[in-house]
């Protein structure tokens, strides 16, 4: 009984830490962060949690936070997603490209930790991760913006020569 406890203990924080990258994002520019640092650079942890899914609700809706100086989506579009948690398969991969534009995603990975409590030997490994890589490299989208997702955008941000 305690591993099922256990199990769904696990299955409640990996939610909830979706609805809280979520809420990061949404309060980074609902607070003002980028009209006080113009420059800064973020990048959030797994595609910004469901972000992508309620970006049209939220540009729709922003002139609700009352601190906006520019659309919500101008704001939106300074944040970098970067694409840990493939356990999520494809489908986040594809619905995460529904609503953030590819120039903002950073390839990323938790690889090797597992998040399912057990061990590391239990979550998908390298063989899924060069899986993941080769389904970026199989998208509908021009070679240069693959290579960026792949490295090329991560490097940008931290000024490495490429």
């Amino acid at each position: 009984m305690k591993r099922t406890h256990r199990r769904i203990a696990t299955v409640e924080a990996e939610d909830m830490l979706v609805q809280i990258a979520t809420v990061a994002t949404t309060r980074l520019i609902a607070g003002g962060i980028f009209d006080r640092f113009p420059s800064l650079k973020i990048v959030m942890a797994h595609f910004g949690g469901g972000i992508a899914a309620v970006k049209d609700r939220l540009v729709g809706k922003g002139y609700r936070f009352g601190t906006l100086k520019r659309p919500f989506a101008d704001y939106y579009d300074m944040v970098y997603f970067d694409m840990a948690g493939f356990e999520g398969g494809l489908v986040a991969l594809h619905c995460a490209l529904q609503g953030i534009r590819p120039e903002r995603l950073v390839f990323a990975s938790d690889y090797p930790q597992d998040f399912t409590g057990v061990n590391t030997d239990t979550g998908k490994g390298m063989r899924d991760l060069r899986g993941y890589i080769e389904a970026i490299r199989r998208l509908d989208l021009t070679d240069q913006t693959k290579e960026a997702i792949l490295g090329g955008t991560a490097a940008g941000l931290l000024k490495l020569k490429p």
